[in-house]
């Protein structure tokens, strides 16, 4: 979910090309995908430096398991979907191990 996309597409004040533009950059697609055009440069992630003390160690796991249900219209993708519930769960306590390690 990109906010604002649905509104400009069902007005139709936004044209087509535009409305890809918006989601590429916004969806972060470049941050994988190649592009030589500098305008569609990857929309960055938020800083993680000290995250642990902005944020509560149980929330940051819950919301790496699912960012979508955690915070709706998130652009952070399920990255732990493909493991086990086991396997997901002993990921997002690592990964959150080691932000706590950032400073």
């Amino acid at each position: 979910m990109v906010p604002g996309f649905d509104r400009l597409v069902r007005q139709r004040s936004l044209p087509a090309e535009a409305g890809g533009k918006l989601l590429l950059s916004e969806l972060s697609c470049t941050a994988c995908h190649a592009s030589r055009r500098s305008e569609l440069a990857p929309k960055r992630g938020p800083n993680l430096a000290g995250v642990t003390e902005r944020l509560h160690r149980d929330w940051l796991e819950q919301f790496l398991l699912e960012p979508g249900k955690v915070k709706p219209g998130t652009t952070m993708p399920r990255m732990l979907y493909s493991l086990t519930g086991d396997e997901r769960s002993k990921a997002a306590q690592a990964l959150v191990a080691f932000l706590t390690t950032l400073p």
